[in-house]
């Protein structure tokens, strides 16, 4: 559930800072002085969101990784625990 809510957290973060984005580029391409102007910002911020996309799914996939490896882990224990318990019963 933890790993969830981070992962949660950083979509949440991720859209805000992609809409920052967005209306800086609307800004920049508003301003443009030629049509050259605003494709060479149209296109900045695409390379640029590109990367920033990249990036955030190198990371979620980290997370989700070393999430899922904690939760293996503690099943792990929990059923050497159990089997220790189990045997001492016996």
């Amino acid at each position: 559930m933890n790993g969830l809510a981070d992962l949660n957290r950083k979509i949440v973060d991720a859209t805000h800072q992609d809409l920052e984005a967005a209306f800086a580029a609307i800004d920049k391409l508003a301003s443009a002085e030629s049509l050259t102007d605003a494709f060479e910002t149209y296109v900045d911020y695409l390379r640029q969101q590109s990367k920033v996309g990249v990036a955030r799914a190198k990371d979620a996939a980290s997370l989700v990784s070393t999430k899922a490896s904690e939760g293996f882990d503690s099943l792990r224990d929990g059923i050497a625990n159990f089997m220790t318990v189990r045997s001492q019963a016996a």
